[in-house]
């Protein structure tokens, strides 16, 4: 069991941590970031601790500059370049330089040379766009040739990453994530930590000028350790900034792209560094807690047989008192995933985790795994080797008995763990005057035999005269002018002679409402019972379905809309309400806390006991917020979890992938649906099938094998799309009618 040691000096401050302040919670607030991109990276252990749009490219501006100095750095490194290589401005450079429109200005002359030393202080500082030209055309040739090099950079990186010059002037071309640019400075950094000199220079002198650093929070001492590390805005990128600063040893790098506002750029990035450090403090306290913790795998009954069940439980020792560390868990038995074993849990010093297994005849022994992945991605594991002795060599009787205790068969000598097999006749039950009786199976289910076993038959009772009575609903006219000629026959005996229900047959139209209607004849009950088949008719005119329809008052609620029914099943249910008196939102996206609200309302709002109100303790979910009883039902019951980072997310949009796994989750736990999943071949059929998440795949598979969620397209599954309202809707009547 273990993870790789951390360094010695890392593991003593996060015991002092431990000693001096207690074991925390694990609960650093969430920074607010209305940035259309944003990051946080541990340098060191390279986990993003923050990510909003982490994966979508956007123009990044000057940020770009920062593999221009890569490039630089890797140039002196192989001998190409040193500080003091002189570099000759082109006309174009200079030209570029002395463009009012771009940052820098720092004059360049078309023909005199600078060192790459005062280039890279004022590129670093000012963000000197014309020394970034010039030193590009030196190294690549041209500046297309340097890009060409910039991009061959990002592919060898590995990172998300495209370029259309060498300054970031253009939009056209440059494309970049937020996870990419986080890496790309880690890289910087980590292969040349020289650059931070240059990064961390508050002022530099150039061509006879002061230039200051663009980086206010640098400028101004905002962050302690603050020491990089790049800007840049454009029209079209909006004001973007990496941003990094090294602290008691640790090292945090923080991006935001397309801010708001130039000062919202700064303050989100302090905001995103101080999470970076409060979230590796809680890391570095886990790992001190994990380099302690034992687990041990105990189990019962100590002799295990073929077929019986063994009870496995993994218990966690040596944790302090009071820890409380987000993770999850997954079984394996012989190597292979127990399903639905994997789930989110909260690590205490009481953490127990039991798991019932039945080895099979022939098997001699059982090796099981229990696996903890910590935030991070940290892996403990627990093994377990579980002997199984032979089959019990006596033999046993099979008794087959009828409804009154008389035997029917007897089988003796039957081997441990053999199928039992009736060969006799079919057991009868005589009929009586009123029911006629059918062999209906044996009182429990045919399995291995494990000792003696008696089995009394069972049968199925059936009322002599059954009928059938027909409601004719004839005659009758929409508004519209269509005729309603509908035939709807019912089984509607209960007792003798007693009519189930005297209602108008639904089914004419969806939800349609009835007026001016009359029977033929008025259905009563028969005494003595029905003899036969009879019919009664019923004349009406009909009420046009926008009349009564449920959603008819939501403006934004289309009648002829592909969701109007699911909406109608929705409200009509009791499962979903409207956002305001007169809208619906369909096309607005589901948050968490909306979807575990209506889950719960489907489960019958069921009170919460001590152990479930106390069990979810995440730090965005308020005690009074109208969510708070859904989500801790929802998290009790492992119907869904949180992020792992002490946040539930409730007003985060659902992606359609985890609409599905969540769906799949309640179905199991709370409804005790089978959830076997398919062959799978309906997502195979979708051209972005590769883009499902390893732990959405079996949700998903379930959700569309049984038609209840479908492609978003006649070709994709769209699994990170977020799920709307009326998606939601939609799902949801298919679900409570399968």
């Amino acid at each position: 069991m273990g993870r790789a040691k951390k360094t010695l000096l890392i593991l003593l401050m996060a015991l002092t941590l431990a000693l001096l302040f207690g074991v925390p919670a694990f609960a650093a607030d969430t920074p607010t970031v209305t940035a259309a991109g944003a990051a946080a990276l541990d340098f060191e252990t390279g986990e993003f601790y923050y990510g909003k749009n982490l994966d979508t490219t956007r123009p990044i501006a000057s940020m770009t500059k920062v593999m221009g100095v890569y490039l630089v750095f890797e140039a002196i490194e192989k001998g190409e370049l040193t500080m003091e290589t002189p570099v000759t401005a082109s006309a174009y450079a200079a030209k570029v330089s002395a463009n009012p429109n771009y940052s820098g200005h720092e004059g360049l002359v078309a023909g005199e040379q600078y060192t790459v030393h005062d280039l890279l202080k004022v590129i670093l500082t000012a963000s000197a766009n014309g020394s970034m030209v010039a030193l590009a055309e030196h190294i690549g040739g041209s500046e297309s040739g340097f890009v060409a090099m910039m991009n061959a950079k990002a592919q060898e990186m590995g990172i998300s990453a495209h370029f259309g010059d060498c300054c970031g002037l253009v939009s056209t071309g440059s494309a970049v994530t937020p996870r990419a640019m986080a890496l790309l400075a880690r890289n910087l950094i980590r292969d040349y930590p020289d650059v931070l000199w240059y990064t961390s220079l508050k002022y530099a002198g150039f061509n006879g000028k002061t230039f200051s650093t663009t980086n206010s929070l640098l400028k101004n001492d905002s962050v302690p350790g603050i020491d990089g590390l790049k800007t840049g805005t454009t029209s079209a990128a909006g004001p973007c900034f990496t941003a990094t600063a090294s602290q008691d040893g640790r090292r945090i790098i923080a991006v935001v792209m397309k801010s708001g506002s130039s000062s919202a750029r700064y303050s989100e990035g302090k905001a995103l560094l101080e999470y970076g450090f409060a979230t590796r403090a809680e890391r570095e306290v886990q790992w001190a807690q994990a380099e302690k913790m034992q687990w041990e795998i105990t189990y019962e009954p100590q002799k295990v047989l073929p077929l019986q069940t063994v009870n496995l439980t993994a218990a966690v020792s040596n944790i302090d008192e009071g820890v409380s560390i987000p993770c999850s868990e997954e079984w394996f038995v012989n190597g292979t995933a127990v399903n639905g074993s994997a789930k989110d849990r909260t690590l205490t010093s009481e953490t127990t985790s039991t798991l019932n297994y039945t080895p099979a005849m022939g098997e001699k022994e059982v090796d099981v795994t229990y696996q903890l992945r910590f935030p991070g991605g940290d892996l403990y594991t627990a093994e377990k080797t579980v002997p199984v002795e032979d089959p019990p060599k006596e033999t046993y009787t099979v008794t087959w008995l009828d409804e009154n205790g008389d035997l029917l068969e007897e089988d003796k000598g039957i081997r441990y763990g053999t199928q039992p097999s009736y060969d006799g006749e079919e057991p009868v039950k005589e009929e009586t005057d009123d029911y006629l009786y059918t062999f209906n199976g044996w009182d429990k289910a045919l399995t291995p035999v494990l000792g003696n076993v008696t089995y009394t038959a069972q049968y199925k009772m059936i009322r002599k005269g059954t009928a059938k009575v027909t409601f004719k609903v004839k005659n009758g006219t929409w508004s519209d002018g269509t005729i309603a000629d509908k035939v709807v026959t019912l089984d509607t005996l209960n007792g003798v002679g007693t009519l189930q229900s005297v209602q108008i047959p639904l089914g004419m139209k969806p939800l349609e409402g009835y007026r001016n209607g009359a029977w033929d004849a008025v259905p009563t009950s028969v005494e003595g019972g029905i003899t036969g088949n009879m019919t009664y008719t019923y004349t009406f005119q009909a009420i046009p379905h926008a009349e009564v329809c449920p959603a008819k008052d939501f403006k934004d609620v289309s009648q002829t809309g592909w969701y109007h029914e699911a909406v109608d099943y929705a409200l009509t249910h009791g499962m979903m309400n409207g956002t305001g008196a007169t809208k619906f939102e369909p096309n607005t996206p589901v948050s968490r806390g909306m979807l575990v609200t209506i889950l719960y309302r489907l489960a019958g709002e069921p009170s919460l006991g001590s152990d479930e109100q106390g069990a979810v303790n995440f730090k965005d979910v308020a005690w009074n917020a109208w969510y708070t009883d859904a989500v801790n039902w929802a998290a009790a019951n492992q119907v869904v979890g949180g992020y792992g980072d002490g946040r539930f997310g409730p007003n985060d949009p659902i992606t359609r992938e985890q609409f599905a796994v969540i769906l799949y989750r309640y179905a199991r736990i709370v409804d005790g649906l089978p959830t076997a999943g398919g062959s799978g071949w309906g997502l195979s059929m979708y051209v972005d099938a590769n883009q499902i998440s390893d732990w959405a795949w079996e949700g998903l598979l379930w959700t569309n094998d049984t038609g209840l969620i479908a492609g978003k397209t006649g070709t994709t599954i769209a699994p990170k799309a977020s799920a709307t309202r009326a998606e939601a809707a939609t799902i949801l009547m298919r679900y409570q009618q399968l």
